[in-house]
């Protein structure tokens, strides 16, 4: 059996509690979605240290677990331990109650909460470091 995210519309197995496209947690208040838009800003994730580029477009759940969709071996990364949602226009890194936090900028993220993501922002996932990176379209008029 199933059940359909009223976000993105994906197929979920009914066990899980969280969309695994965007992270919408099924237990939560159905946001609206944003009006007049048609696909999802293009994020991504940037791995520090070998620069490795991890789509997160509309949002992702990361850590160890392999129900996760960003699987991290860290074994300082809980099993679920943050999702990276988009909801009222912006990107937010949410905590899942990880055991060793949430970093944004060097400052912990309190446990269970979020906060909203800017295009260079560094998060840190046990010991692994990312830049959360907005891609750009072009929009400029080439004359």
């Amino acid at each position: 059996m199933t059940w359909k995210c009223p976000i993105c519309d994906a197929e979920n197995t009914i066990p899980e509690k969280y969309c695994h496209v965007c992270g919408w947690g099924k237990n939560s208040a159905k946001p609206p979605k944003p009006a007049g838009l048609t696909s999802y800003p293009e994020a991504a994730l940037v791995r520090i240290d070998s620069l490795d580029r991890i789509d997160v477009t509309g949002g992702k759940i990361l850590g160890r677990s392999t129900n996760c969709d960003i699987i991290i071996p860290d074994p300082f990364i809980s099993r679920r331990h943050a999702k990276i949602v988009f909801e009222d226009m912006s990107y937010f890194i949410e905590d899942l109650g990880s055991r060793n936090g949430t970093f944004v900028n060097d400052g912990m993220l309190p446990a269970r909460s979020r906060t909203p993501l800017r295009d260079g922002d560094i998060l840190r996932f046990g010991s692994t470091t990312f830049r959360f990176e907005l891609v750009q379209s072009d929009t400029s008029d080439k004359m």
